[in-house]
């Protein structure tokens, strides 16, 4: 079944989100705009829903700070720092309004994360077949028309060298998803998709995906799953398999280290980059220098709008109060988590995190995607 109504009534609403949630996942950078026109037409037809679970502010207190006065905060002060450019606050923090849906998947019942494991299915599956007709000499990575596509729409920074850790650097802005795929396969059991996703995950050439997908194979299956002697026999197999293909790893891992040392030179100046920036006025450092400001960077020499260590390029934009609020929603719906059923979602959730490290996914509709999934689990399925 394509939609995730679970009365299996193909309703107006759950068209909409799932095809909210499909575009999300496969359009990150959204150069036609679809996903903002789905999510406000969205947020439109269940406005009569929303509207009266915001009135009613004790049972949903969590949603209406984090999804409405938060962001309100955040362009006020965005606007009062840079003297204006509206615009350009509303642009940046509209992904806190995927939040609002969190009121809507409860009323619909709608299973947020099939509806992920669907299309992220696809997309793994894709990313495999793009690679294998490459490597079967059935068409060329280069003169795919599909592959051309996505690097038109600018979702996809694909290639081969044999520099990348597999060969392929096929990556979609969607790929840190695949590890709540492959984590997700391995809860529902269905390891012929994890099998895909891992193969995915390889092809996307990134490192931080491949290492962090790689120890929470292993973190779940030690500390998550109950069956002892399913997780002693795959710990066995994991040490097998890591014994014979070490050297080759690291051997791999040597040349691209290597071969982005420049690169890593460049983002070890990002944090005195800003740093500095925020030191000009001291009332940068608590409200921030406003969303679609610029800085100098030390590392590229040119003025910039942001950065990939997403929580510096958080605290320069919207500054040190905003952080503690921000810290308050990603800690808060843990405890809860960890200690329920559902503890397998920390995982990827956990991933998102230690990823924005090194790549900006801390504040955008992607990582919002992350949070609505935990926070449907946090609010919805695990109320009381």
């Amino acid at each position: 079944m394509i939609l995730t109504y679970k009365n299996k009534k193909y309703s107006l609403n759950s068209i909409l989100l799932t095809l909210l949630v499909w575009s999300i996942a496969c359009f990150a950078y959204d150069k036609y705009n679809i996903k903002i026109l789905l999510l406000f037409i969205t947020l439109a037809y269940n406005l009569e829903t929303i509207v009266n679970d915001v009135i009613n502010f004790r049972k949903n207190k969590i949603i209406i700070i984090f999804a409405i006065i938060f962001p309100i905060y955040l362009i006020v002060t965005s606007v009062l720092v840079r003297g204006g450019y509206l615009v350009d606050a509303v642009k940046g923090v509209y992904v806190c309004f995927f939040l609002l849906l969190v009121l809507v998947l409860e009323k619909e019942e709608f299973d947020i994360c099939e509806a992920l494991y669907q299309i992220l299915s696809l997309l793994a599956i894709m990313v495999v077949v793009i690679g294998l007709l490459d490597l079967f000499e059935i068409s060329d990575i280069y003169t795919n028309p599909l592959v051309l596509f996505l690097e038109d729409i600018g979702e996809g920074m694909i290639s081969r060298s044999h520099n990348a850790i597999f060969y392929y650097v096929i990556f979609i802005k969607t790929s840190p998803f695949f590890i709540f795929n492959l984590i997700y396969c391995l809860e529902k059991k269905r390891y012929y998709m994890a099998a895909i996703s891992v193969w995915a995950i390889m092809w996307t050439g990134t490192r931080a995906i491949i290492y962090l997908s790689l120890i929470l194979i292993v973190v779940y299956y030690i500390f998550v799953v109950k069956n002892k002697s399913r997780s002693l026999m795959f710990v066995l197999i994991a040490a097998i398999v890591v014994i014979f293909g070490f050297e080759f790893f690291i051997n791999k891992v040597e040349i691209i280290n290597f071969a982005k040392n420049e690169g890593d030179n460049v983002r070890s100046l990002i944090i005195p980059s800003i740093i500095k920036a925020l030191n000009e006025n001291r009332l940068y450092w608590i409200f921030g220098m406003g969303i679609g400001s610029k800085y100098y960077s030390l590392g590229r020499r040119a003025y910039l709008y942001g950065e990939e260590i997403a929580y510096v390029e958080f605290l320069r934009c919207y500054g040190l109060i905003a952080c503690f609020i921000l810290a308050i929603f990603l800690i808060l719906p843990i405890k809860k988590i960890l200690k329920s059923d559902y503890k397998w979602v920390l995982l990827p959730y956990f991933a998102f995190l230690i990823n924005s490290t090194v790549d900006p996914f801390l504040f955008t509709s992607t990582s919002f995607l992350m949070y609505l999934v935990v926070y449907d689990i946090y609010i919805n399925k695990l109320r009381g």
